[in-house]
């Protein structure tokens, strides 16, 4: 499990490129957001920049050392599918659990093999 607290950020609300409890997080703020907390640090997305704007997903494995890995370890990056493209982010806590924010809940804790269906890949940062 995640070894600092999270709790504070369980049920913010979500805010597309929203990077703080006070406006709210979308589901890249809040990876960054618990992985920073983590000792973890990773560049955030310049939305001002058309080329990191336009795709996230392929900006992000460019400019990050990922290592895809075969199953989710504690503090992992899960990557995961909507509509067939890979468009959303969470954070595997352990114990099966990965946090994450959506639109119609904001940030929260679920058990990861309610999308498992959906998982594009596990990534490890490769200096974490």
């Amino acid at each position: 499990m995640s070894s600092v607290s999270i709790n504070d950020l369980i049920g913010c609300k979500y805010k597309i490129h929203g990077r703080n409890k006070e406006e709210g997080f979308d589901c890249l703020g809040t990876m960054i957001e618990v992985l920073r907390r983590n000792g973890i640090f990773i560049p955030d997305v310049d939305y001002n920049n058309p080329e990191q704007y336009e795709d996230v997903y392929i900006h992000y494995m460019s400019t990050v050392e990922y290592k895809k890995i075969d199953f989710p370890t504690d503090l992992c990056i899960i990557v995961i599918k909507v509509k067939g493209e890979p468009t959303h982010v969470g954070v595997y806590l352990g114990d099966g659990l990965f946090i994450h924010a959506t639109k119609d809940k904001g940030i929260l804790v679920e058990p990861l093999h309610r999308w498992e269906k959906r998982v594009e890949g596990y990534y490890k940062v490769s200096n974490s």
